[in-house]
């Protein structure tokens, strides 16, 4: 194989990308497969310097609706280039617990072909404005369980397809574990697993960040607008404890990549 661990997503008008691939690179993911929703700029044209052009393949997908035929189209793709691929929105943050690598966490799952790991879900943080600097460091709130869903990481070679945006089908349906080695099946993991890991998505940021994604027009996974939660609940929304874990075991590390290769924080 040509990578041992690689990533895919699509990515549409996604302020804190450089930050998510250095992010990615700095925990093992040699290669990323970026698929182009129609951004703008785009994805090409902002990520033009040499440390994203011998990181990334990025594939134009326009259209709506495209999240699983870009992720069908990456497992067809790399079935003999990859060993491990991950598959997350630029919204979503692997936070391994007991690994510093995310290489080093996957090796221990060889005799396995796709691993579930649940999301937490992050809020607002209280901000209203869009905040500069390390996304990571500036939304630290998030709610105080963890979320049902999952996303996967998978062995292409033994991957069908994606049969939602959480989980693969497989030929050998038993391969399918969380992170604690019990099989699962489906969208959902209802076992506690983030005792190992655990998927930080994202998903709200500032209020300024929402309207700005609303007004955007529709996301990959959907035809209409993006809605989001209504002003009087916004902050009040996965904001129930602070989850410094994250920053704790990785900003240093990540800042610093950041400053010593110049990579910009956010468009």
């Amino acid at each position: 194989m040509k990578y041992y661990l690689s990533l895919c997503c699509i990515i549409k008008n996604e302020k804190y990308l450089e930050q998510f691939i250095t992010y990615y690179h700095v925990l093992g993911v040699e290669h990323f497969y970026i698929y182009d929703n129609d951004s703008s700029p785009k994805i090409s044209d902002r990520l033009n310097n040499n440390y994203f052009k011998n990181l990334c393949t990025i594939i134009p997908f326009s259209g709506k609706i495209k999240q699983l035929p870009a992720y069908n189209d990456c497992i067809n793709k790399t079935k003999n280039e990859t060993k491990w691929l991950i598959i997350v929105d630029g919204d979503e943050y692997i936070y391994p617990k007991q690994d510093f690598s995310l290489r080093d966490f996957v090796s221990k799952y060889e005799n396995y072909h796709a691993i579930g790991i649940n999301w937490v879900m992050f809020g607002s943080s209280f901000h209203e404005k869009s905040q500069d600097g390390i996304l990571i460091d500036k939304f630290r709130h998030c709610e105080d369980k963890q979320n049902k869903h999952i996303k996967t990481i998978c062995q292409p070679k033994f991957t069908i397809s994606f049969m939602d945006p959480h989980h693969v089908n497989l030929q050998n349906k038993s391969k399918y574990v969380d992170p604690n080695y019990n099989i699962i099946s489906g969208p959902f993991n209802n076992n506690h697993a983030t005792n190992k890991i655990q998927i930080n998505h994202y998903h709200l940021k500032s209020r300024e960040d929402l309207y700005r994604k609303k007004s955007l027009g529709p996301t990959p996974d959907r035809l209409e607008n993006f809605k989001g939660p209504d002003d009087a609940v916004f902050h009040k929304l996965n904001n129930d404890i602070i989850d410094n874990g994250i920053c704790d075991k990785y900003l240093e590390h990540l800042n610093r990549f950041l400053q010593e290769n110049n990579i910009r924080l956010h468009s």
